[in-house]
C-alpha cells in the first residue's frame, strides 16, 4: 500500500515547524542538554557522593572542591549535607 508520497511531504516540511517555534517573540530552535552541573563540598573532609540516577561515584577532596556531574544526579546530590550547586567555574 503507497502513501501517496504525503510521508516525504511531512519529512521536508517537519524541521522547518520544528525550528519555528516562539517563545516570547523571539525564534529559537532546539534546546541544548545541558551536560554537566557543578557541586561544590562545603564540609571538612573528603568526601565520595554516589549519584542516585546514574550511580556514578563523585569524590569532593576537601572544602571547596568543585566536580561536575552528571545533571540527572543533580537531585540526588542535592540531598546530601555540605553539597550545594556552583557556577561553571568557566
Amino acid at each position: 500500500m503507497c502513501c501517496g508520497n504525503s510521508r516525504q511531504q511531512w519529512y521536508a516540511t517537519e524541521p522547518t515547524r520544528h525550528a519555528a517555534r516562539v517563545a516570547g517573540g523571539v525564534a529559537r530552535g532546539p534546546r541544548k542538554r545541558q551536560t554537566a552541573v557543578y557541586m561544590e563540598y562545603t564540609g571538612q573532609t573528603a568526601l565520595t557522593a554516589i549519584g542516585g540516577r546514574s550511580g556514578r561515584r563523585y569524590r569532593f577532596e576537601g572544602t571547596g572542591a568543585l566536580v561536575a556531574v552528571d545533571p540527572s544526579d543533580r537531585p540526588s546530590l542535592l540531598a546530601v549535607p555540605h553539597l550545594r550547586q556552583a557556577a561553571s567555574p568557566w
